[in-house]
């Protein structure tokens, strides 16, 4: 259905698409844990649409990714100053670079148009179901029965709906959540604020959620005493450790629910 770009309602009738795959763009959030575990309050950054770390309290300094920056060529502008305000800070320098910093080729950068919930012509709590964090079947109108029930914090909305409590700790939902909270309260994104995060975390590669599911792995393979046994009776197997232990035993044409 078309959107209003300016207050996101809908404006006319809806169409049905038929199609195989969606994707959609969230954008980037930068990595504030650290600095939130400092006692830095995060401060929202409009043209990115997300937060940034706030005021210094501790003796640390942030630049790159961290502030917001993403063309390669300010990255490496900013990383090369900030470390020599940080080499002044230990009696090293006058907090100057005096050097160049390499030619890049940077793609183009556009304003942001986020939309943090896709509106519908019914109201949240009566249209289709819009989850925001899908690990934990978060809603939108989840988030605002919160509101409604009087939770207004957002350390609070966060408790009563789960959001952001998953492996991947709100990164993909988050800031969504918060947006709808604050639109929710009448409120901007920077005066409903964030939640403190928990400790930094590490990315993880496709390879590793794939395990051993690939069609060769260079790991080697054990077996029991009986695995000749279980070979010979038609035994499907799953990987156990290194272990290859007998999953189910199939009739021929079985599925593996048939079988069990």
């Amino acid at each position: 259905a078309p959107i209003n770009a300016s207050n996101h309602s809908v404006t006319g009738p809806a169409k049905h698409l038929v199609c195989d795959t969606v994707a959609s763009s969230g954008g980037w959030s930068p990595v504030i844990h650290l600095s939130s575990h400092t006692g830095s309050r995060p401060v929202w950054n409009e043209d990115i649409a997300g937060f940034v770390p706030g005021d210094t309290v501790q003796k640390q300094h942030s630049c790159g990714g961290l502030e917001g920056i993403y063309a390669l060529s300010k990255v490496i502008s900013d990383g090369f100053n900030t470390g020599a305000i940080a080499a002044q800070a230990a009696g090293k320098g006058d907090g100057h670079y005096v050097g160049k910093s390499p030619t890049t080729s940077d793609p183009q950068e556009d304003a942001s148009m986020a939309l943090f919930h896709i509106p519908h012509s019914k109201k949240t709590s009566r249209a289709p179901k819009q989850f925001v964090d899908y690990q934990n079947d978060v809603t939108a109108a989840g988030i605002e029965l919160a509101n409604r029930e009087g939770f207004e914090s957002i350390e609070h909305v966060k408790r009563y709906t789960a959001l952001g409590f998953g492996t991947d700790q709100g990164k993909l939902g988050n800031i969504n959540g918060m947006a709808i909270t604050a639109k929710s309260l009448g409120k901007t994104i920077p005066e409903t604020g964030t939640t403190i995060f928990r400790p930094m975390y590490t990315p993880t590669t496709f390879g590793a959620l794939a395990g051993a599911d690939v069609k060769h792995l260079f790991d080697p393979a054990r077996f029991s005493a009986m695995h000749k046994w279980h070979l010979e009776n038609g035994a499907e197997f799953e990987d156990v450790g290194q272990w290859k232990r007998p999953w189910y035993f199939p009739q021929p044409g079985e599925t593996m629910q048939q079988s069990l």
